[in-house]
C-alpha cells in the first residue's frame, strides 16, 4: 500500500483497465484501473444488465484517458466486445479480451532460468495471477528489505481506494490448485470456487487482466542506483 510514495517510478506509463463483465448471477462486475504499477482506482457493482455494465465502464475509462481496455471475453465477453468497440469507435482507447483458460502468453519465454512459460503455468489465468503474486513479492523486498528492483516490475495500491480492504481480501481468496503428478501452477477455476463457497474474486480478476495489456507497457528506469536509498519525505530515490 502506497509504494509509489516511497519508490520512484512505479506509476510511470499510460492508464490501462482491467474489466470484469461478471459471469451473471451473483456475480459482481468490477473494473480496476492502473497507471503503470499504481493502482489508482476501483470499483465493483452487483445491479444492471451486461450493457448497464458496459457503459458504465466505458465511461470510467473515457473519463480517465485510459489506453487499453482487457475484459474477459469468456461467456458474456463476445457481447462485451461488441459494446465496447460501439461505444469506442475512433476513440484512441485499444480493447483487448482475456481468456483466463486459453494458452500462456509469450509461451516460449523463460519464467526463470531453464524454465519456459508454457511449462511452468497451466493456462494463462494461472500466468497472470502468479505475475501479480511476484509483483507483491518483489514490491515488498523494495520497501521493506531495501533491495534495488526496477519499479516497472512493482505494484502499489493507493490508500485511498475505497475498495481497498475487499481487494486485499479478494487477493488471498483464490487458492492454488494441486494436481498429482504435476508441477505446473493452476489456481482453482471459478466453478471450483463456487463449488467450494468461495465467492468469485472479480477485482481481483480485474486487477490481474489489467497487467495482461499491451498497449501500455511501461517505459524502464534508467541510470538506477544498484541499491535505492529510500527517502520517505521526498519520496524520491537519493541517487
Amino acid at each position: 500500500v502506497d509504494a509509489h510514495k516511497k519508490i520512484e517510478g512505479i506509476d510511470r506509463g499510460a492508464s490501462v483497465m482491467g474489466f470484469d463483465p461478471a459471469d451473471g448471477g451473483a456475480d459482481d462486475k468490477a473494473v480496476v484501473l492502473r497507471r503503470g504499477g499504481l493502482i489508482y482506482s476501483a470499483d465493483s457493482w452487483n445491479d444492471g444488465d451486461v450493457d448497464d455494465a458496459i457503459n458504465r465502464s466505458f465511461g470510467i475509462a473515457y473519463d480517465n484517458n485510459v489506453a487499453e481496455i482487457v475484459y474477459d471475453s469468456v461467456g458474456i465477453g463476445a457481447a462485451v466486445k461488441v459494446g465496447l468497440s460501439q461505444r469506442i469507435s475512433n476513440r484512441p482507447i485499444k480493447v483487448t479480451g482475456f481468456s483466463g483458460g486459453s494458452n500462456t502468453d509469450n509461451p516460449d519465454q523463460e519464467y526463470m532460468s531453464g524454465v519456459l512459460n508454457e511449462n511452468y503455468f497451466k493456462n494463462k489465468r494461472a500466468q497472470y495471477a502468479w505475475l501479480l503474486r511476484d509483483r507483491f513479492e518483489k514490491t515488498y523486498r523494495a520497501v521493506v528489505k531495501n533491495e534495488y528492483i526496477n519499479p516497472v516490475e512493482l505494484i502499489s495500491l493507493d490508500s485511498q481506494l475505497p475498495s481497498l480492504t475487499r481487494i486485499k481480501a479478494e487477493l488471498v481468496r483464490v487458492p492454488r490448485k494441486w494436481v498429482s503428478g504435476s508441477d505446473m501452477v493452476q489456481i482453482m477455476s471459478k466453478p471450483e470456487m463456487r463449488k467450494n463457497k468461495i465467492k468469485s474474486p472479480n477485482l481481483f480478476d480485474a486487477l490481474k487482466m489489467s497487467f495482461a495489456a499491451g498497449a501500455a507497457r511501461p517505459q524502464s528506469i534508467t541510470a538506477a542506483p544498484s541499491r535505492p536509498i529510500i527517502n520517505k519525505r521526498a519520496n524520491a530515490f537519493r541517487r
